[in-house]
């Protein structure tokens, strides 16, 4: 956690309420349940406090918290083995198909042409710094290409004769269904340590 991932929260959080309130293509933004980054050395608690130190500097509030608190905010943890977290209470979930749909509906509004089902298979760069992007459907002309392609990311940037220091995990998920639902406010979980995040999973009820 650094002072970009600070400024990309803001941003994105800024966005995503816009884009709940869009009368025109409104999507589904749950904000504010709150998440805690769990901790369970000191070494963790003191770079919490470091974190939270500078983002309160940027104007951006998170609470260091013991292992007590962490429980009390959120009804599934055990504290066998915690120190505490950073609650950030500003987290929330989006749903990720609506959220890609609106940013391409507004893209069209403001001018952009999106072509779905189109592979690119080649990135020129000309003299003049303006690159042509060949796709199995025709030449496309661009002052800039922005490769924004995730896990495939390095796929693009060998075209661009670029790496990038990306590398892809696996991931699997575990859905846990409750026999009492969950509260509806129930805050997010991370674990650096253990590699895992949880959250509510709304259409059942349970976690994912």
């Amino acid at each position: 956690m650094n002072q970009t991932m600070v400024g990309l929260k803001t941003h994105s959080i800024n966005l995503y309420k816009k884009l709940r309130d869009d009368p025109e293509y409104p999507v589904g933004y749950h904000h504010g349940d709150g998440g805690i980054r769990l901790a369970n050395t000191e070494e963790q608690m003191q770079g919490y406090r470091h974190f939270a130190s500078m983002a309160r500097g940027m104007g951006v509030e998170f609470e260091v918290i013991d292992a007590q608190e962490c429980a009390r905010r959120h009804p599934l943890i055990s504290t066998d083995n915690l120190l505490g977290g950073v609650w950030d209470g500003e987290d929330g979930d989006i749903d990720p198909a609506q959220l890609c749909q609106a940013l391409a509906f507004h893209a069209r509004k403001a001018g952009a042409d999106v072509y779905r089902h189109t592979n690119v298979t080649a990135l020129t760069q000309h003299s003049d710094d303006t690159w042509t992007v060949e796709t199995d459907k025709g030449s496309i002309d661009a002052d800039i290409v922005v490769n924004a392609c995730g896990y495939r990311v390095n796929e693009v940037g060998a075209m661009m004769g670029v790496h990038h220091p990306v590398t892809s995990m696996e991931h699997q998920y575990f859905v846990r269904y409750c026999r009492s639902r969950t509260p509806d406010a129930a805050a997010t979980l991370s674990d650096q340590r253990l590699l895992f995040a949880a959250g509510k999973e709304r259409s059942f009820g349970g976690v994912l």
